[in-house]
């Protein structure tokens, strides 16, 4: 008798343990006992809920995963590289296409904040910083700048790198900035070139009429 009337306590713990190694879906079989069918009921009625809102999760962890997997390949598609900085950790996820421009390959750069700061040239540096820690410290809206990475083969090119944080915490700490690198090194060396020649004689390459008079007000200016 007694372990006849133990039997639905061991059939409710058991439950419980499949419940707390993993198993959401499990259920108890109502007892016509009294004093045990509230606490079968009641532990049906938490899998159950518990089901529900974990499958509720995961569709929506699956819409995310999805806006943000067709965010990227626009990003990606318009030539790109992504970057994805976790600001309290420290971690930088970078995508392919952030790596491919710099002539590394998928696995030959890590996921620590210094491999894109070592890379920046030293002239650049300084305000590349000042302006991605004005972004996260909410001085300005979004982290634009022009500067200088070295390449795989020790070259520079120009990059225009551009962000903004997408999540905070309770506290409206940062917790998540998001942007991309594009690679400009095209543009540069025309604007280069049309400054030289607004500037440079074509034939002798000696400073035109234009520099003299430019050079002649900063002058007259530090004179007066």
């Amino acid at each position: 008798l007694l372990r006849r009337g133990l039997r639905p306590l061991h059939t409710l713990a058991r439950g419980a343990e499949r419940f707390g190694q993993g198993s959401y879906t499990v259920r108890i079989k109502a007892i016509a006992i009294p004093d045990i069918l509230p606490s079968i009921n009641a532990f049906n009625k938490m899998t159950q809920e518990i089901e529900t809102m974990l499958a509720q999760a995961q569709q929506q962890n699956a819409v995310l995963q999805d806006a943000e997997s067709r965010w990227r390949f626009a990003l990606e598609g318009a030539g790109d590289g992504v970057w994805d900085l976790h600001v309290q950790t420290g971690i930088l996820q970078l995508s392919k296409r952030w790596k491919e421009m710099l002539g590394y390959s998928e696995d030959e750069i890590g996921s620590s904040l210094g491999e894109w700061i070592n890379r920046i040239h030293n002239d650049d540096l300084p305000r590349a910083i000042e302006s991605i820690k004005a972004c996260i410290n909410g001085k300005v809206d979004t982290h634009a700048q022009e500067y200088r990475m070295i390449c795989k083969d020790g070259s520079y090119r120009w990059i225009l790198s551009r962000g903004m944080v997408v999540s905070r915490d309770a506290h409206n700490m940062p917790l998540r900035i998001i942007g991309t690198n594009a690679d400009i090194t095209a543009r540069k060396s025309d604007e280069e070139t049309i400054q030289h020649q607004a500037n440079y004689d074509p034939l002798s390459q000696l400073p035109n009429r234009r520099v003299f008079y430019d050079r002649l007000e900063q002058e007259i200016r530090k004179s007066e």
